[in-house]
């Protein structure tokens, strides 16, 4: 429970950090700079994807299991094959190399030059070959045993559930899913996973807080709304014939509504003053990839897969923008009627060479806490004082729960069908409402939603 990491890193003073690398990612840094400098003018929607090309039979979330983990699995042979076929690439790399290296015709420069090509592919696929193995080696995880000099449970004995009768309420026909397969196809199941929305859409949804909490001086704003289709159209490719094999929906589409300057829900009019985000995340098609597209009154920025980032004037994509370097050493952008043709609607993208995604940024400044202040308060003050606040992850569990709200109740209102409006009290760590209790269909489970750390396992 989101709400019990927050306050379990308060009670025992340390730090988390939850994922969101976006937070480290400069050109989200560049984004609301941008945005606040007025470029943009006033901001009013933002359209975000992520759509992958997952069918049946080649889906990324439904990775091989071992043979002995499920030998009636469709994909139960698939490991072994591919190691011994990516096995004979490697090695018939190894024997070209030797081959080029016994050329008595051939100059040591060229030599040189064509081995060291082979020997960059043999290192990837020596890297493969290794992930390959320990796909092969998740085996030990039916029963447990012995690994690398390490005694492992089964996965089961880890806490993962052998369901030989897995079926959704309506279905025909049972699925055989055995704790091993729960374990590593995790994303595909509701005690594991939260789907599209949790794995994907919270990533982007973060993104969209950015870039609104941006125009709002810096503050973060809570979702007004929510309103969700969620749905099933892949997987599998018959019902009649095929068992279900997963919880997750491989379609959602959904539409949320923030509060722009100067909303007021008790106004008539400034009620109405919001801004829109839509958000879809498909399987079956991978058009466009994943990423961002915020519109303001005078520009449009486009954020693709968190590399790259591109600003438009208004919807003129050949219209040109130039970004240079104030006095004092800053980014700017501006438009330019006159820019040099290289200018043209690369925006952002022209600042950068090759731009991190900010993982490697996320874990240097988590470090950095730790040594810098390891034993956080995670008091008021601190959080309120730009200059102590630096001393905690930028995702830390209060700004990481808000993602987790969104998400979570984005999948009931998928489930309802309905349009939901969130509760403030469900983004405060320190109240016990939830929105996984406040829609429980009863007593038991909306104790099991309700945050506890009188539970087993904080003791």
């Amino acid at each position: 429970n989101c709400k019990e990491m927050a306050r379990a890193a308060i009670q025992y003073k340390k730090h988390c950090a939850t994922g969101h690398q976006r937070h480290y990612n400069v050109l989200y840094d560049h984004a609301i700079k941008l945005l606040q400098s007025g470029v943009m003018g006033d901001l009013h929607y933002i359209r975000a994807q992520w759509h992958r090309n997952n069918q049946p039979g080649k889906d990324s979330w439904q990775p091989p299991l071992p043979k002995a983990a499920k030998e009636n699995d469709p994909q139960a042979d698939r490991l072994e094959k591919e190691l011994v076929s990516w096995t004979r690439t490697r090695d018939t790399l190894l024997a070209d190399i030797e081959k080029i290296a016994g050329n008595t015709k051939m100059s040591e420069a060229l030599k040189t030059a064509r081995t060291g090509a082979l020997r960059k592919d043999v290192a990837l696929w020596n890297v493969k070959i290794a992930q390959k193995k320990a796909q092969l080696d998740d085996a030990v995880l039916v029963a447990g045993g012995e690994w690398e000099g390490l005694k492992l449970k089964s996965a089961k004995e880890y806490g993962y559930v052998d369901d030989p009768n897995f079926m959704i309420e309506g279905e025909k026909k049972a699925y055989d899913r055995p704790a091993l397969e729960e374990l590593i196809r995790w994303r595909l199941f509701d005690r594991t996973s939260a789907g599209l929305m949790a794995e994907l859409g919270s990533h982007q949804l973060d993104a969209a807080s950015i870039f609104i909490a941006a125009i709002h001086g810096g503050v973060k704003q809570l979702p007004i709304s929510v309103s969700c289709s969620s749905i099933r159209s892949l997987f599998p490719v018959d019902l009649e014939t095929t068992p279900l094999d997963r919880n997750a929906d491989d379609h959602i589409h959904c539409v949320f509504d923030y509060p722009a300057p100067g909303y007021d829900p008790n106004h008539k009019m400034s009620r109405l003053q919001r801004i829109t985000v839509a958000y879809s995340s498909i399987n079956g098609n991978g058009f466009g990839g994943y990423g961002e597209v915020v519109y303001g009154t005078k520009g449009t920025l486009l954020i693709d897969r968190e590399k790259e980032a591109s600003f438009y004037r208004g919807a003129a994509i050949e219209d040109k923008t130039i970004i240079v370097k104030n006095d004092q050493g800053e980014l700017d952008v501006q438009l330019s009627e006159s820019g040099d043709p290289l200018s043209r609607a690369i925006g952002l993208q022209a600042t950068f060479g090759d731009v991190s995604r900010g993982y490697c940024e996320e874990l240097e400044h988590w470090a950095y806490c730790i040594r810098d202040n390891p034993e956080p308060t995670y008091s008021d003050e601190e959080l309120h004082d730009p200059e102590k606040k630096k001393r905690y992850p930028r995702c830390y569990p209060a700004v990481a729960l808000n993602d987790a709200v969104i998400a979570l109740t984005t999948n009931i209102a998928g489930d309802l069908g309905e349009t939901i409006l969130f509760d403030p009290a469900w983004f405060d760590y320190k109240n016990d409402a939830t929105p996984e209790a406040h829609f429980a269909e009863n007593e038991d489970a909306r104790k099991e939603f309700t945050p506890s750390l009188e539970r087993p396992m904080y003791q």
